[in-house]
């Protein structure tokens, strides 16, 4: 949990930088996947079309065969020699593709080139020793997909930094009228001078850490946008990752004698790495929802006593129809099943401070809230916990909604 006074500065700078830096490693490790697997290939492809046709002769005709520990890969094998300008050369370079492939395609151009074939190779007269018997390569979805992806991650990254940082910089327009960047700070300090529920003297005995939280206070998110777009894109990569070792095995054996108990065994997992997927898109999309601000008099509550709650949203605010905010109070409880450990969580207490489809408190409102003087206090055990929050929900139509979770605390 990340809290602060709202008199401290909050720059995120860094971190976004970062982001950046992070986001165009991807970027460049794709581009460099790209050249390898899909733009060298057509490169030199290309540039063999001035290559002098010479006859050669095929020596080793075969498919090697690569077992590791999770796949088994193919790839052909032709080695043949010619003589060029009076010297003997030899050569394995069939065609310019770089990528390994299914056992059928390989089998096929063993069978095309048998031992002791008479044919012709393809020679660059500024190098003999470079030769190829196919000026071509064969294309690969794959190929070009995988490091497509990895730069679209990296882009991702960059660009929800980007956006994050105009976002800050720039003024929204709007239906209400947008209070300066210091608006949620500055009600939470006047209302907090003039609040003695927030006075030192009220702290609880001993309680060093309510006298850190007892002054106005800028709440942070539980849980940033971004840490839950980035443990989504991992969990995807990962398990896709993993998946994708037995989906590519299969594809290469081209379904070759293979049981179709393995086929359905996989179409499960594969359909939760597509979840995951499709889950990475929609946290993604969640980056660019407008930005929430939270601001409380005091960041610790006694039971009883009031809060003067303030938010502030920054960004596209037309597109959100309605918005809520509410107190809840959580109970959590830790306990040994079996050999499971399970994690039990119950709502004990909601205190709705708002529901407005109004633009106007949309944008940017204040309330005071009442903790019941009957409720369980703030408290955390090995096994127990109990813990309160402010949750801003925004609806926003075809679209991710904002649901932004801030934790403050309730005193005895």
């Amino acid at each position: 949990m990340s809290v602060k006074p709202v008199s401290t500065q909050d720059s995120k700078a860094n971190g976004r930088g970062c982001l950046v830096l992070f986001g165009s490693v991807f970027v460049i490790l794709g581009l460099v996947l790209a050249w390898f697997i899909a733009i060298s290939p057509i490169v030199k492809a290309a540039s063999s079309s001035d290559w002098v046709e010479t006859p050669c002769t095929i020596n080793v005709s075969k498919v090697d065969v690569d077992r590791g520990d999770d796949s088994t890969t193919y790839r052909p094998r032709v080695e043949f020699s010619y003589v060029f300008d009076g010297q003997e050369f030899s050569s394995e370079t069939y065609d310019f593709t770089s990528l390994n492939r299914a056992k059928s395609r390989c089998q096929e151009i063993v069978d095309a080139n048998p031992v002791g074939m008479q044919t012709s190779c393809f020679v660059d007269p500024n190098d003999p020793e470079s030769s190829v018997i196919a000026r071509d390569y064969d294309f690969s979805w794959f190929g070009l997909l995988f490091p497509l992806f990895f730069s679209g991650v990296g882009l991702a990254f960059v660009l929800s930094a980007l956006f994050y940082m105009k976002g800050n910089s720039n003024s929204v327009s709007g239906s209400a009228k947008r209070p300066s960047s210091n608006a949620v700070h500055s009600l939470a300090l006047t209302a907090g001078s003039s609040d003695p529920s927030s006075a030192s003297s009220q702290l609880h005995p001993g309680d060093a850490e309510d006298q850190m939280w007892d002054q106005p206070q800028q709440l942070e998110p539980t849980q940033t946008r971004l840490s839950k777009f980035l443990l989504t894109l991992f969990l995807a990569l990962f398990w896709n990752g993993i998946i994708s070792v037995f989906v590519f095995a299969i594809l290469n054996d081209g379904f070759q004698g293979l049981s179709i108990f393995p086929i359905l065994f996989l179409i499960p997992f594969v359909i939760v790495g597509l979840v995951l997927l499709g889950a990475v898109f929609y946290m993604f999309a969640a980056l660019f929802n407008p930005g929430v601000e939270l601001a409380l008099t005091t960041g610790a509550v006694r039971r009883g006593n009031s809060v003067d709650v303030a938010w502030q949203l920054s960004g596209r605010t037309s597109a959100i129809r309605t918005l809520e905010v509410k107190v809840e109070g959580q109970e959590s409880a830790t306990y040994q099943r079996g050999t499971d450990t399970i994690t039990d969580t119950n709502v004990f207490c909601a205190i709705p401070i708002i529901e407005t489809a109004d633009p106007g408190d949309i944008q940017f409102g204040s309330r005071s809230v009442t903790i019941p003087a009957d409720t369980m206090h703030t408290f955390t055990a090995d096994r127990n916990k109990i813990s309160w929050r402010i949750v801003v929900s925004g609806e926003i139509p075809y679209w991710p909604d904002i649901e932004e979770t801030f934790e403050f605390r309730v005193k005895p």
